[in-house]
């Protein structure tokens, strides 16, 4: 396997678990539970170098979860409990797919939430989950093709056939929501939890 050579003299370079693979011009290396990323610009600064002038991430291993959601079973009280099961304070929604038969959505900028009652696919399920709550989006599709997303919210939603879900438990971070000035909501707060 060999990366492609770039105009911009761009090189991605990581570590991995699985094999070596060389690039025409720089080493590329894959690790199968993601270590590091390294992006180089023209300028010889990485993006993560980029990144942390502006913004201090915070980084942590994390702990897959996989599991399979029955029909009937509601999305968001699902995830909850693989949240509790897990007994750390931090989630990512990584993946999910399935359908549902009824699932309660908020679009962007609108007070209150539309019902969709029959049968959807979904097509993406994505966020965070915490302590006290949630930010899930999700994206369904019915019979004709046509999409609607938004924010999931927690009551209402009842699987068809299946939802099959794999989340990201990240037992170094803990999230929390509190009021952000910049937008008015109470938006998402990472902790770093190394040295509690």
């Amino acid at each position: 396997m060999s990366l492609p050579a770039s105009s911009d003299n761009r090189a991605i370079r990581g570590r991995m678990r699985v094999k070596t693979a060389v690039g025409p011009r720089n080493p590329c290396k894959i690790h199968v539970g993601v270590c590091a990323l390294h992006v180089y610009t023209r300028q010889g600064s990485t993006l993560a170098e980029q990144l942390m002038s502006t913004t201090k991430p915070a980084l942590s291993s994390g702990l897959f979860t996989a599991f399979r959601l029955k029909p009937g079973d509601n999305l968001t009280e699902g995830l909850r409990a693989a949240f509790a099961a897990s007994g750390l304070e931090a989630m990512s929604v990584v993946t999910c797919v399935g359908s549902l038969t009824r699932v309660l959505i908020r679009h962007a900028n609108r007070p209150d939430g539309t019902l969709y009652s029959g049968h959807f696919e979904i097509t993406s399920l994505v966020g965070t989950i915490d302590a006290a709550g949630e930010h899930l989006h999700l994206t369904i599709s019915d019979g004709d093709g046509r999409v609607f997303g938004g924010h999931l919210l927690p009551e209402g939603s009842a699987v068809y056939t299946t939802a099959e879900i794999v989340a990201l438990a990240l037992p170094e971070m803990r999230f929390s929501r509190e009021p952000c000035a910049d937008s008015g909501y109470d938006e998402l707060v990472i902790t770093n939890r190394i040295g509690d």
